[in-house]
């Protein structure tokens, strides 16, 4: 079976065993959150090395859940995985929880990557535009490239915007039938 699939169902089912309760959902993706920063710092080991045996893995997570007073949804969700072996569907599962999140609550995910940290009224003044242009409120990732020379890329959705000095030297090539460079 295709994984992605599988992947989409168990975020919809944790999703729908939310009823559409928006505080309970935020909590969940909170929770998930939390979950995924100890599995970016290596705990999915635990989960792809056969040598350690279903009890220690329990064990783990029930010792992660008891530290982190997680709802009893979002436990039994884990559990679930854990016990159906698709814990490592988890990262696929959370990022199609926070789209169905994201589309309940109206909100589009926008990544900026600039060659520094945009902050303060510059970052205020680009959700502002965005979140105008867009008609929906804006959760504003950001990315630094420090090889990005000048200016700035915005990803929204599937859709590259690039304010780069590099895309505006592309575009310039391109518009006077210059051929690219690799």
């Amino acid at each position: 079976m295709n994984l992605d699939l599988v992947a989409s169902r168990y975020s919809k089912g944790v999703f729908d065993a939310c009823r559409g309760d928006v505080r309970t959902l935020t909590r969940v993706a909170r929770e998930f959150n939390q979950f995924e920063n100890i599995w970016d710092k290596g705990i999915n080991e635990l989960f792809c090395n056969p040598a350690f045996k279903r009890a220690e893995r329990l064990r783990v997570l029930n010792a992660f859940f008891n530290d982190h007073n997680f709802l009893d949804i979002t436990r039994s969700f884990l559990l679930l995985l854990e016990e159906r072996s698709r814990v490592l569907l988890f990262p696929e599962i959370v990022k199609n929880f926070k789209e169905l999140l994201n589309d309940l609550v109206d909100r589009v995910v926008v990544t900026i990557i600039s060659p520094q940290e945009v902050e303060g009224e510059l970052l205020t003044e680009y959700r502002m535009k965005i979140q105008g242009e867009l008609g929906h409120s804006a959760l504003i990732k950001q990315i630094k490239d420090p090889d990005l020379i000048g200016g700035i890329k915005i990803l929204v959705r599937n859709r590259m915007f690039d304010g780069s000095i590099e895309g505006q030297l592309q575009r310039l090539g391109d518009t006077l039938g210059m051929p690219r460079s690799a």
